[in-house]
């Protein structure tokens, strides 16, 4: 826990030449798998109580866009955004569906026969697993290609609402904090292809999923921001260059795909640093006298 970025933020914040004699408390409201849409819920239903001066919202590249659309999402067991009379509202329909509609990747055949029968027989355990993780490689290979579309423009309804939603909400929360009287900030976190420290390989991936330009995501986030009248820190660029000149993966551990997945501890440490400079110099301000 004290080598996660908002571990990190306090520690350095505790240390802000615009906050003298002043302590400063960072709030983890972070949840594994939560879209835009469920953390504007958290918002409203959590964050609000403990009265912060500063809300940030952490936009994961990689997958938050697809996380946000109903007819892009895998998981449909959650609560997402949509439109109804050109307003914006909550669908909660994944109350009613069954295990079956909201779980596919993790329900087998085999799951509808009774519990002890399939507990009692290696024979089904092992159909039952071997259908599970053929239907994981069929989702990872679908994950590979609906990912690279995250990179591009566009391209057709799906993707266009799923946009439109996105910055929706994004807007939605900076309203609803500017009226709480605190400051927001977006932090675009960068997939770990736009920051690997090998360029070849970046160009490759871009060449095998015709993608123009990595950055297309985090340069239309900053667009909103300016349109919207928020700060927005890209992590992106920085972390690529941090990679390149020191040939250090900030993504991935030992035991999983090199300079892939989640932030290792080198890249929270370098995250917390960007944050903290950021709302050092341009959010958080010393009081006029």
């Amino acid at each position: 826990m004290e080598q996660n970025y908002t571990s990190v933020m306090e520690n350095r914040l505790n240390s802000c030449p615009n906050l003298p004699e002043k302590a400063v408390e960072v709030l983890n409201f972070g949840v594994d798998g939560y879209g835009t849409a469920q953390e504007l819920l958290t918002l409203r239903q959590a964050v609000w109580d403990y009265d912060p001066d500063v809300v940030i919202l952490a936009f994961f590249v990689g997958n938050d866009l697809i996380d946000n659309s109903k007819p892009l999402e895998s998981n449909h067991y959650r609560p997402f955004f949509v439109y109804q009379n050109g307003n914006l509202v909550v669908d909660n329909s994944f109350r009613k569906l069954t295990s079956e509609q909201s779980d596919r990747y993790s329900i087998a055949t085999v799951d509808h026969l009774p519990f002890w029968l399939v507990n009692h027989s290696r024979l089904l355990q092992v159909a039952r697993k071997v259908e599970l993780d053929q239907r994981k490689r069929h989702l990872l290979q679908h994950l590979n290609q609906l990912s690279a579309q995250n990179f591009r423009a566009p391209e057709d309804d799906h993707w266009q609402g799923a946009w439109q939603i996105t910055e929706a909400l994004i807007a939605q929360i900076n309203t609803e904090v500017k009226q709480n009287k605190a400051e927001f900030l977006l932090v675009v976190i960068g997939d770990p292809i736009q920051v690997n420290s090998n360029s070849e390989l970046r160009q490759s991936y871009k060449a095998d999923f015709q993608i123009k330009n990595l950055f297309y995501p985090n340069q239309r986030l900053q667009t909103l921001g300016k349109q919207q009248g928020f700060q927005v820190l890209d992590l992106a660029k920085p972390f690529q260059i941090r990679s390149e000149q020191s040939q250090i993966c900030l993504h991935g551990f030992p035991t999983s795909i090199p300079c892939g997945g989640h932030w290792n501890p080198q890249g929270h440490e370098f995250a917390g640093e960007l944050v903290t400079q950021k709302l050092c110099d341009m959010v958080i301000k010393p009081q006029p006298k």
